[in-house]
């Protein structure tokens, strides 16, 4: 589908979101590109902002700095003398102006340093909304003053205690209400990431603070600073800034990350600074550089300031580093506190500590410039609401040390995908039918959802096992030896989802981030998934599996390596939650560059070649490898649109998932109303079979779906029964027995 906007910055940004999200977000840039061409909401916002914000804030000559480090003269722009505190409110204002304009009623947005969370609650009591804002505990805690704040001005504060509970996890949240609240409720976003069109949104609003900046320095001085500096943690308060004189070659752009304890310990948050974890990846719908550990699995971070300790950077820096058109390097926690104190005793001025790893590098560079040069420091937040964290980590007598000259981090380009080797497999000229095809023989079909590697690996393997209770005489054998579904209806699943563990789950309730929580806290990679879907085969099971997991650890392993070792260690098809059609590309080219069978029946020729891969034999690799199509599998959601459900629809291999309900996964006590009606609207556009997921729970609402679809899906029912059994395997025989019995 086209957009208003582009969605990207190079080969940054897009949209990687669930189907559920994807008509929010068209909407949203359709309001949002209409509201800028209204003059209306120009003269609107622009009035908030001088009588409500107080702006233009005021830029200031920092004299005592400038003469202590001997160099270039530095300039602040007060952002910290903002309503709130910082920055965070021009973005707040803009956004919560346009939720009125679009009709919703309620806001959610997240927070780390607690800025953005009072911003957000004060605009939404300004403008009469309800504002709930998602805090990681270990945030709440150490940034008290700013959660009272949000609280006294009617918000209300959900802790967030799931994985390292602090600014990622609390993105996690809001984005999960978001899903499960869509109709009603705007997520209003405070930094330039996240899917299009946020991060364009987020500059656009925040620019005005370029605009103040570039004409109060023409106006002070006379001329345009030498060097920008700005903290970037996604970095709104940076390109905001930045905005205002990218486009002057003259002007040097510098981003300041969270150095943490240094790059060398790992403990930081320099997505850019550390080749060994910031890599090219997806998280919370988009594409940008990701601090992640080598299977794709978001990495922790640490910084002494909440604001700046996120995993992953707004997908603008990412182009605008690798055009070098602005450059990025770190502050340690240890340099951050020493600014801190610096400007407080030469300034009067108390910064946010995320500001004062902008400061930190000023006072790195100053001294090695000439007096005649300028600086301009982007001050994104006052430093009260630290106050705590800093006399936990100073003491009583704080006093600025000196520290050492630190190098520039040489940075990783880009990340390189390993080409797909075809390798070790030993292809028969044959035909064979397709598994997914032939499961849907006998409609509708049963199909649960398990996590490998829960509750721990050998377990799991057992349970998918039981899952596919081994079939009837009915089903055929291939000349490969592997089994292929047909006839008569099983007593167990038809097919499987078997699920691919990721750290940051945009759509998944609590029950399965839970079971994956434990899978990856157990060690379960990539690389064990696929060498358990071999065992799965090698053990005789013969129905269809389908992978089913997000992006970032795909696209961490090599997509076309994943699909040939998954296709070869026996899947038979994809679904990708975070991945919508407009992102589907990359994946899809991998799908296609996979050899497949040269005639419709699928043959193929023979080629042997040595493989390590214990998994990797011929009577394993999937039916629909050799049979032809690798399907990736489509969602649809009751918000997707009549326009994008008929392309969707029209486009479909495999199979169709619906999702039936708004909202995350999980357990419900009733069906969705109108399901039926859904199904039917599908169906007028596809001739694939429509299955059905989300909030089915019994067997009872497995028949009635089953009534009107060609396949009921059961994800959090079957895992939290299985878990929470001390027999997994026996349970997991019996669930699938009494789910596919009520199919009939």
């Amino acid at each position: 589908m086209t957009t208003l906007l582009p969605t990207k910055f190079g080969d940054y940004g897009g949209q990687f979101v669930p189907e559920t999200l994807m008509p929010a977000l068209i909407d949203l840039e359709r309001e949002f590109v209409a509201a800028m061409e209204e003059v209306q909401f120009h003269t609107e916002f622009n009035k908030l902002l001088a009588s409500f914000v107080g702006r233009p804030t005021p830029l200031t000559y920092a004299k005592r700095l400038s003469e202590k480090l001997g160099g270039a003269q530095i300039y602040l722009k007060r952002e910290d003398l903002a309503h709130t505190g910082a920055h965070k409110i021009n973005n707040a204002l803009g956004q919560a102006l346009l939720v009125k304009r679009m009709g919703k009623r309620r806001i959610v947005a997240e927070t780390g340093a607690g800025q953005h969370g009072v911003a957000s609650a004060t605009a939404a009591a300004l403008l009469g909304l309800e504002c709930v804002v998602y805090m990681g505990s270990v945030d709440i805690a150490r940034q008290e003053p700013n959660v009272f704040r949000m609280k006294l001005l009617g918000a209300q504060v959900r802790p967030v205690e799931s994985g390292t509970k602090t600014l990622k996890d609390a993105i996690n949240e809001a984005i999960r209400d978001w899903v499960t609240n869509v109709r009603d409720t705007h997520y209003l976003l405070g930094s330039a990431l996240g899917p299009h069109p946020y991060p364009t949104m987020v500059r656009e609003f925040q620019s005005v603070i370029g605009r103040e900046a570039r004409e109060q320095m023409m106006l002070e001085v006379g001329r345009l600073p030498d060097t920008v500096i700005a903290c970037v943690g996604g970095g709104s308060n940076a390109i905001g800034v930045f905005s205002g004189f990218v486009e002057d070659d003259g002007v040097e752009l510098i981003g300041v990350e969270a150095g943490g304890s240094g790059i060398e310990t790992g403990k930081h948050a320099a997505r850019f600074g550390d080749p060994s974890k910031g890599r090219v990846g997806v998280i919370h719908g988009t594409r940008t550089f990701v601090l992640q550990e080598e299977d794709g699995q978001i990495a922790e971070t640490h910084s002494v300031s909440a604001g700046v300790g996120y995993a992953a950077v707004g997908p603008e820096h990412a182009l605008m580093r690798d055009n070098e058109r602005a450059f990025y390097t770190s502050a340690t926690d240890a340099e951050a506190l020493n600014a801190f104190q610096t400007l407080c005793h030469t300034e009067g001025i108390i910064p946010a500590l995320e500001s004062s790893h902008a400061v930190a590098e000023v006072i790195k560079r100053a001294p090695k410039m000439r007096k005649d040069q300028v600086i301009l420091v982007n001050l994104s937040g006052r430093g009260d609401k630290d106050l705590n964290t800093v006399i936990k980590e100073l003491g009583q007598n704080p006093q600025p040390q000196r520290t050492l000259w630190s190098q520039r981090v040489k940075f990783l380009r880009r990340i390189a995908f390993p080409l797909c080797v075809l390798r070790g497999e030993v292809l028969f000229r044959g035909i064979i039918m397709n598994r997914i095809e032939n499961a849907f023989k006998n409609k509708p079909i049963f199909m649960p959802y398990f996590p490998l590697g829960y509750p721990d690996l050998e377990t799991s393997i057992d349970v998918i096992e039981a899952l596919a209770t081994p079939a009837p005489p009915a089903l055929q054998r291939t000349q490969c030896g592997a089994s292929v579904a047909g006839g008569a209806r099983k007593n167990g699943a038809d097919l499987i989802e078997v699920g691919l563990s990721f750290s940051d789950p945009l759509a998944d309730g609590p029950v399965i981030q839970r079971a994956t929580q434990v899978a990856l806290e157990k060690g379960i990679t990539v690389k064990k998934v696929l060498e358990a879907v071999g065992e799965l085969r090698k053990r005789g099971v013969g129905i269809p599996l389908i992978l089913m997991g997000y992006y970032n650890p795909m696209l961490a392993y090599g997509l076309e390596k994943f699909v040939r070792d998954a296709v070869d260690a026996g899947a038979d098809g994809f679904i990708v939650p975070d991945l919508p059609m407009e992102e589907a590309e990359e994946f899809t080219s991998a799908l296609t560059s996979y050899p497949k069978g040269s005639g419709a029946a699928g043959e193929v020729e023979a080629q042997v070649v040595p493989d390590s891969r214990p998994w990797a034999t011929a009577s394993l690799r999937s039916a629909s490898a050799q049979g032809g199509e690798i399907p990736l599998i489509p969602m649809l959601a009751p918000t997707t649109s009549p326009e994008r459900m008929e392309v969707i629809a029209r486009n479909a291999k495999g199979f169709i998932y619906l999702v039936s309900v708004t909202g995350v996964t999980g357990e419900r006590k009733s069906l969705a109303e109108g399901l039926g009606e859904l199904i039917a609207r599908v169906r007028q556009h596809t001739h694939v079979p429509v299955c059905v997921g989300f909030g089915i729970s019994t067997p009872e609402q497995a028949r009635e779906v089953g009534k009107m679809a060609d396949g009921v899906i059961v994800g959090s029912a079957c895992v939290k029964a299985i878990g929470g059994s001390e027999t997994p395997v026996e349970t997991a025989r019996k669930f699938a027995s009494e789910f596919s019995n009520a199919l009939g």
